[in-house]
């Protein structure tokens, strides 16, 4: 009774919180609905919409729009078709489920908090792999584009050329990235704005290297020896990157697999000992063993998230 109280007085302090922050989101989302038409308008169009946003979004807590701005550009990353807000909802609705989860199954109020902390930062840790995993990919690439823009450079030196070619050549994610910015130059567009947006989609050490070297190339054809020796650079960090990650990748599985089997070893050991459940949600003793069971998966969860955000 005692942990269906506690959710009871959880859930009249949260669903007002949530109703109020569902009503402001619903403000503006005839704007996410026309986030495609807005990218395909002219760039007047877009300025009117961009700051009619910004008034609306004055509504909206200073750190709630900056979230959601972040996690906007995020998604964006990771490929995944899901709007910042749905995103946002879900992990609401999530942690709700685990912290009632963890207050009436558990009857343990600081396990709880810990499970709903986790579900907030588990679809994060998804993103940031998803992340990694493309930066990883364009890494891969970069080296073969950069010989082949080198080589069509070398031929005829017009930089946005070079790129189309380059960006025809090398497959997805790094062929559209390069291609894209190759179509802007070839549309007169400003090429100090151009090379900024390719750096800021490069966001690594040799990408943002590659996009400058590019914009000096732009207006001087004598850097292009310097294409060869980035692309033998990069060459060499990619080996010296692959050992690294062969070397770590087997204590990333373990890690992982220890965190994932809690659940299934605490469900076991129900199954053949029934008395486990009484004294793991009834004992003291239990309880500080339950919570510390998910306190070690919440710190698994963070030093994973520290480690797959380390800038390549």
């Amino acid at each position: 009774m005692a942990g269906l109280g506690l959710s009871v007085a959880f859930a009249a302090v949260i669903l007002p919180l949530v109703r109020r922050v569902v009503g402001k989101l619903e403000q503006y989302i005839s704007d996410i609905r026309a986030q495609k038409a807005y990218m395909a308008a002219p760039k007047a169009i877009r300025k009117r919409f961009s700051s009619r946003t910004k008034t609306r979004n004055r509504n909206l807590p200073g750190w709630f729009v900056g979230w959601e701005e972040q996690l906007e550009h995020k998604l964006t990353d990771a490929g995944l078709a899901m709007h910042a807000v749905r995103y946002i909802l879900f992990i609401i609705a999530g942690g709700f489920i685990g912290f009632l989860l963890g207050v009436v199954v558990l009857k343990n109020v600081p396990a709880a908090l810990i499970i709903a902390a986790s579900a907030f930062l588990l679809p994060e840790q998804y993103l940031a792999s998803k992340i990694t995993k493309k930066r990883e990919k364009i890494i891969n690439q970069l080296a073969p584009a950069v010989r082949i823009f080198y080589a069509e450079y070398n031929d005829t030196p017009q930089a946005e050329r070079a790129l189309l070619i380059t960006g025809e050549r090398v497959r997805a994610p790094l062929g559209p990235i390069l291609y894209q910015t190759g179509r802007r130059l070839a549309s007169n567009h400003n090429p100090d704005e151009a090379f900024a947006e390719l750096a800021k989609k490069l966001d690594f050490y040799h990408g943002r290297m590659f996009a400058q070297l590019l914009r000096q190339a732009y207006d001087d054809s004598a850097v292009a020896p310097l294409f060869s020796r980035l692309a033998t650079k990069i060459a060499s960090y990619q080996q010296l990157s692959k050992k690294n990650r062969s070397s770590l990748a087997s204590e990333g599985v373990v890690a992982r697999l220890l965190n994932v089997m809690v659940l299934p070893v605490f469900l076991f050991m129900q199954y053949i000992v029934p008395e486990t459940t009484s004294f793991l949600v009834g004992h003291p003793v239990g309880r500080i063993i339950v919570t510390l069971c998910f306190a070690s998966i919440l710190v698994g969860i963070i030093l994973d998230r520290m480690l797959s955000e380390v800038k390549l």
